[in-house]
């Protein structure tokens, strides 16, 4: 029978320190990941920016070949709107989790991880708005009409959002030029696709007080 002093804890939070600095920090090597089936791109720099983690190991070769996809992806079995999130949280050091997302379950997602999230969030000096540039592509539909589908929300300007609403074009290119030519900073972006369908997703901060109708 095993001692209860013998056992160890399966969580990846107990068995690696996310503070320790990881030997990839500057790698910029491109990264696979297949979370429940939605693909993810990333570099190795980013996933370990906080600390070594859960990915430390994943990215290290010393993971079982049956964890990669036939088309390389290491594959995660694990809550995808989460991971969403804590991929966020390793590219920009800030925890913004949409209000659909449990708190509870965003924190056992990371202790699974090995990520350790801040226990309180500092306040920036100069409060910054977000908005989000969204671009779906169904490869799979012939005809072009509801092909793609182009969204754009958030603290947008109201002439520009009155603009966009009025735009038939579908082109994310053109927006993403005209937000950054309107003083947006493009913070993160990412791309990911699930079957036929493959969607961009862009997503800009602007420091409120240049927020201006004009």
């Amino acid at each position: 029978m095993e001692s209860p002093t013998s056992k160890t804890s399966r969580s990846p939070a107990r068995t690696v320190s996310p503070t320790r600095t990881s030997p990839f920090a500057g790698d910029m090597t491109i990264v696979t990941l297949n979370v429940s089936g939605q693909i993810f791109y990333t570099t190795k720099a980013t996933l370990v920016s906080q600390g070594e983690n859960y990915f430390s190991a994943l990215i290290s070769d010393r993971v079982p070949s049956k964890l990669k996809t036939e088309d390389g992806a290491y594959f995660i079995d694990r809550d995808i709107e989460c991971f969403k999130v804590l991929l966020n949280y390793l590219r920009t050091g800030q925890v913004l989790p949409p209000p659909h997302i449990n708190s509870k379950l965003l924190k056992i997602e990371a202790d699974f991880y090995s990520i350790r999230l801040p226990e309180k969030q500092k306040k920036p000096k100069t409060k910054h708005l977000c908005a989000i540039l969204q671009y779906q592509e169904n490869l799979g539909l012939l005809e072009s009409k509801g092909k793609e589908n182009l969204s754009l929300f958030g603290d947008i300007e109201p002439h520009l959002g009155a603009e966009f609403n009025q735009t038939e074009s579908t082109y994310w290119k053109t927006w993403l030029v005209k937000l950054q030519h309107h003083g947006w900073l493009l913070k993160t972006s990412d791309v990911w696709s699930n079957g036929d369908l493959k969607e961009r997703t862009f997503i800009f901060t602007k420091e409120a007080k240049d927020l201006r109708d004009g």
